[in-house]
């Protein structure tokens, strides 16, 4: 994860030696790293390669929207043991705002966004017997329920050259999926942990 990361990091630093504005890109579209590292102590962190789109608004305030889909894994705690569950794919759709500041080729901002995560959990086949013999039961089967999410950033953008972005933020994703565990005797729930502090390094070329 580190790895790809510093990768990552030193790709922003190489196309940095251009020194022109990016003024005339609107839209942009290009790659990005993120880190998730979720801040529950039953999380496990994840990193991915995904799409990037950049949409320039202009200084000052101005909506802005929010997709940060994302899977990372996660445990639980059958008969007083740590089990590794498996992987829950977040799929956040959040509105917001945010404040942009401009310095020449820098560019600053601030947002706050919130909506609604839509979550499905993947379990490792593993972890079965473990939770039925913890739990004591032998039917057994779960769930995972979708969620409220809400996510304050703070992100930087470079324009390195006139067709040319780079950027690098820091976010974190508040979300709390249910978990509902069905075995012979009824229907347990819990939270799992896949609230996240993101780091994200990017590169985009505009289209517009």
């Amino acid at each position: 994860m580190r790895r790809a990361l510093v990768l990552c990091v030193l790709a922003v630093a190489a196309c940095a030696s251009d020194a022109q504005a990016q003024s005339a890109a609107a839209i942009g579209l290009g790659l990005a790293v993120s880190s998730y590292d979720p801040t529950g102590s039953l999380g496990q962190s994840a990193t991915s390669i995904g799409p990037l789109i950049r949409i320039k608004t202009g200084a000052g305030f101005g909506p802005t929207i929010g997709f940060d889909w994302y899977a990372v894994g996660v445990e639980t705690v059958a008969g007083g043991q740590r089990v590794y569950l498996g992987r829950v794919r977040v799929r956040p759709v959040m509105v917001g705002v945010a404040y942009n500041w401009n310095r020449g080729k820098y560019w600053l901002s601030a947002s706050a966004v919130g909506g609604y995560a839509f979550a499905r959990l993947t379990v490792n086949d593993q972890a079965r017997p473990a939770i039925r013999a913890g739990l004591g039961t032998n039917f057994l089967s779960f769930d995972a329920g979708n969620s409220f999410v809400w996510r304050p950033q703070l992100g930087m953008w470079y324009d390195a050259d006139a067709r040319v972005g780079i950027t690098a933020s820091i976010a974190y994703i508040g979300v709390q999926p249910t978990l509902r565990i069905a075995t012979d005797t009824g229907v347990q729930q819990t939270r799992l942990h896949a609230a996240c502090t993101v780091l994200t390094f990017g590169l985009v070329f505009s289209v517009f």
